[in-house]
């Protein structure tokens, strides 16, 4: 899937978990079916596009048929896997994550921080009407789906609503979208081994650049840190990869001990092969539930 830079792709409409439902009910024939108005699907259509979930033509894409195919799924899940998948091809959400600073911030404060923060250069600022259209759509879609996610949420603080990010424990994040994320870079850049120190480095990429430099960088496929997506320290991280290696062991191996951080993933495997065993392993597990 080509990201698109487009800043106006997403009409008024942020992210809504409600499109989800509709897409699981009915499908293909969602936009036939659904009583929602024209233009809402078609903003729709491209917010699950950039998530992952529909094709060009909003067919429901074989990820979306593999989450789908398992009723026990949580919510924090397909939320946690859309968000990586928009943090690829959404130049909102690849701003927002990667180089607005952790803290509580007002939608007017979002819109300023949209705004050129480094030294100017040939990049074109956005005009502020844009910017606060943008910091509205960034606030509905965490608001409406991504609250989910525990470290970003939407508070209320003098009266107005901010969203909040916080760094998060390990047990709290979704560790198969983390690996999903995991698989993802790699498949970007070719990148199957790594160290946790340049995972690090790796979540500094875009930080202080102003949304239209971030947009302009859509063109170019680049790894993209999940430590940005799922901020931890780094002792959590390491609690994270540790119990990745034991329960994926098919798809990575860690060396973190004494001065050795190395991350290994199994070049055989994809990122659809991490979803579909998450899957498949759930079913089963619930299965054997059944017969108890």
């Amino acid at each position: 899937m080509e990201p698109s830079a487009s800043l106006g792709k997403y009409g008024s409409y942020g992210f809504d978990r409600f499109w989800i439902e509709e897409l699981k009910r009915y499908g293909s024939d969602v936009w036939e079916q659904s009583y929602l108005g024209p233009t809402e699907k078609r903003f729709m259509k491209v917010w699950l596009q950039d998530a992952g979930f529909v094709d060009r033509k909003g067919n429901p894409t074989t990820l979306f048929q593999m989450l789908s195919a398992d009723p026990y799924i949580s919510d924090n899940t397909i939320a946690s896997i859309a968000w990586v998948n928009l943090c690829y091809n959404s130049p909102l959400v690849r701003w927002a994550v990667y180089s607005m600073p952790y803290s509580e911030v007002s939608r007017e404060e979002i819109a300023e921080l949209m705004a050129r923060t480094e030294t100017p250069d040939d990049t074109p600022e956005l005009p502020l009407e844009k910017r606060k259209v943008l910091s509205r759509l960034l606030m509905q879609s965490v608001e409406n789906c991504f609250y989910k996610l525990y470290f970003i949420d939407i508070k209320e603080r003098d009266g107005k609503k901010v969203l909040t990010t916080t760094i998060c424990k390990a047990e709290d994040i979704d560790a198969t979208a983390f690996l999903y994320a995991l698989y993802r870079g790699a498949e970007t850049e070719g990148a199957y081994e790594m160290t946790l120190s340049q995972l690090q480095q790796a979540a500094e990429m875009f930080s202080g650049q102003s949304l239209a430099q971030v947009a302009q960088s859509m063109s170019k496929p680049v790894f993209l840190s999940p430590l940005k997506m799922f901020p931890m320290t780094t002792n959590e991280t390491k609690r994270l990869l540790r119990g990745l290696h034991i329960t994926y062991h098919d798809f990575m191996y860690v060396e973190l001990i004494y001065d050795l951080d190395n991350i290994y993933l199994n070049r055989s495997k994809t990122s659809l092969d991490v979803i579909d065993y998450a899957v498949r392993k759930s079913l089963k597990m619930h299965d054997r539930e059944k017969e108890l």
